[in-house]
């Protein structure tokens, strides 16, 4: 009984050593394992938008990084959203329109001028965004809003004059040219009133016939 009971423990300590010789060769080929997963990325398991980031890599000509196991390049939908502002300056404008509505309606049939109401696009050359870019540039230079909106006005309408006198001149130069070629069709001097007939007005430089801005255009014949 002694004996077997000595034998025992030798039984217990042998069996003991075999699973401890057991758990070393595991935890040994599970570093390997994992030695080898990491110098060869594409033994390990790849999702399907890894494996396409991997090609969109490779298609860039980008070298992969020795460091970097996963990378995943996605397009998220719903955050690339196009959104093309034609006027980029609508604040602006709607001032401007609220005290001179009357610009909106300058070129109206100029292909690139939408001037409906709330959308408010025009051309660089409307007099709307020159004006615009005319108070930009005074409030770049240090100026409030409210100062160089008033800076604007008065450049505005200097170059309004500047246009009115300069249309007049043409207008005038259109009729001393249409009354040379036919002198019956010449306005009185002291009516001055327009010609009656529609030939009379053509240009000598064959601008082609002469029309008033606005309704009359009684203002205009004079000089």
């Amino acid at each position: 009984m002694a004996n077997k009971k000595a034998e025992e423990p030798e039984h217990i300590s042998s069996s003991s050593s075999d699973s401890g010789s057991e758990d070393e060769q595991k935890g040994e080929g599970a570093q390997q394992e994992q030695k080898e997963g990491e110098g060869s990325p594409s033994r390990s398991r790849q999702s399907r938008n890894e494996r396409k980031a991997r090609k969109a890599i490779l298609r860039l000509g980008m070298k992969p990084m020795p460091d970097i196991v996963k990378v995943v390049i996605r397009k998220a939908k719903q955050q690339q959203q196009q959104q093309q502002q034609q006027n980029k300056y609508i604040g602006l404008t709607r001032e401007l329109l609220a005290k001179y509505p009357d610009v909106r309606f300058q070129d109206c049939f100029v292909a690139g001028n939408e001037p409906t109401k709330g959308s408010d696009t025009f051309r660089a050359d409307h007099p709307a965004m020159q004006f615009v870019a005319q108070q930009l540039r005074f409030m770049n230079e240090g100026m409030s809003k409210r100062e160089a909106f008033k800076k604007a006005e008065e450049v505005f309408r200097q170059r309004r004059a500047s246009l009115e006198r300069t249309q007049k001149m043409y207008m005038a130069a259109a009729v001393a040219a249409a009354a040379a070629k036919d002198p019956a069709a010449a306005p009185a001097a002291a009516a001055a009133a327009m010609p009656t007939s529609a030939e009379p007005l053509t240009a000598a430089e064959g601008m082609g016939p002469v029309q008033p801005m606005f309704t009359s255009g009684k203002s205009y014949w004079q000089v």
